[in-house]
């Protein structure tokens, strides 16, 4: 059975166009499973039982679906305008996220309210700024923008939020009262950093420090006019005290993080985390007065150990570094280019510019 390509045309057909199977979805979005079934083996020639597509919609990570007795239903995205799901009231967490490219903000602030393009729908709010950034849909060439909602404060306003059954935060409308982003106290920052490594006896090492928070990987503040790997290769050489060669290749990934600074003032930081290949000494000068409390080499395993009480949010570069670096070792050991199992590269969002610039 092709998963993938059924997966993707049960969303088109539950979603957008269910005459395509000549099957008809109820208000709700509902349709029953049997026509559905016989649609796919008249129409498309593809086959499947009732227990492969209970398989099916139990192990999809995007919980994308339904199923209830014998009725089916896309939990959300439809398009169609005889269909409006009903979701539960609920209670906002502190802070919520959307993503937008920054040309289009002023639309926004214009009308006063963000609003979904059809108001037969709702705006689909996240619970990270990550989040956000991923699901902002900007192109290689726009610059995406995060909007910071108050989103306790809207719902002590008034202002319902609602959530689905596959987690999203929902909204008719946010009055841009509440965006965060547009406060005068508020400020973008950009800091760059990354995984630095050591090659020794064919394992590789990587550097972590620790601040005042937990361990964490060595970052700091673009300076004006610096470019992320310029800032991620003098932050690494300040904080860490390093003395040899340094060399700054891929970029691993972007993290997206709100915070607020010693004065109460809300920050949304982005971190551009590369990975960074070192040969020199192997001695550490932890950088005090830059709050770098100490810094050891240690493997990945340990590195990743340390990191998930920083949250886990600088997981995913190391995790990718650790990839890039055993298919530089493989392609070392086996010429002919053939990738040894198992080690399947993780998934990383696309990385676009940051959605801020000022340091």
């Amino acid at each position: 059975m092709n998963r993938r390509w059924l997966i993707r045309y049960l969303c088109y057909v539950l979603r957008h166009n269910p005459r395509d199977l000549g099957i008809i979805l109820d208000e709700r979005g509902w349709t029953e499973v049997t026509p559905l079934i016989e649609g796919l083996r008249r129409h498309k020639q593809f086959q499947i039982s009732l227990s492969e597509l209970e398989r099916l919609v139990q192990h999809d990570h995007q919980s994308r679906y339904s199923l209830c007795d014998d009725r089916i239903r896309a939990n959300s995205g439809h398009t169609l305008p005889e269909v409006r799901l009903v979701f539960e009231k609920t209670e906002p967490p502190q802070l919520l996220y959307y993503g937008i490219a920054k040309s289009r903000l002023h639309c926004y602030i214009e009308a006063g309210a963000l609003t979904p393009d059809d108001p037969e729908r709702y705006v689909t709010l996240c619970a990270s700024a990550g989040e956000a950034d991923c699901k902002s849909h900007c192109s290689s060439d726009e610059q995406p923008h995060i909007i910071v909602i108050e989103a306790a404060k809207a719902a002590q306003k008034g202002v319902p939020f609602f959530k689905s059954e596959i987690g999203e935060y929902l909204c008719e409308s946010v009055p841009a009262e509440f965006f965060l982003d547009q406060r005068p106290d508020f400020r973008f920052q950009v800091s760059a950093g990354g995984v630095v490594v050591r090659d020794f006896n064919a394992n590789y090492d990587a550097a972590i420090m620790r601040t005042r928070t937990p361990w964490e990987l060595p970052k700091g503040k673009l300076q004006k006019g610096e470019r992320g790997w310029e800032a991620a290769r003098r932050e690494v050489q300040e904080e860490l005290g390093l003395t040899g060669s340094i060399r700054v290749g891929q970029r691993l990934d972007r993290v997206l993080y709100f915070f607020r600074n010693h004065c109460g003032q809300p920050r949304l930081k982005t971190v551009l985390l590369f990975l960074i290949h070192y040969q020199g000494s192997m001695e550490l000068r932890p950088r005090k007065k830059e709050g770098v409390l100490a810094a050891e080499w240690v493997s990945f395993e340990e590195a990743q150990t340390r990191l998930l009480y920083s949250g886990g949010r600088y997981l995913r570069a190391l995790e990718t570094a650790q990839w890039l670096l055993r298919k530089h070792c493989w392609s070392k050991l086996n010429p002919s280019g053939e990738r040894p199992r198992g080690n399947d590269r993780p998934q990383a969002e696309a990385l676009r510019k940051p959605p801020c610039s000022d340091s």
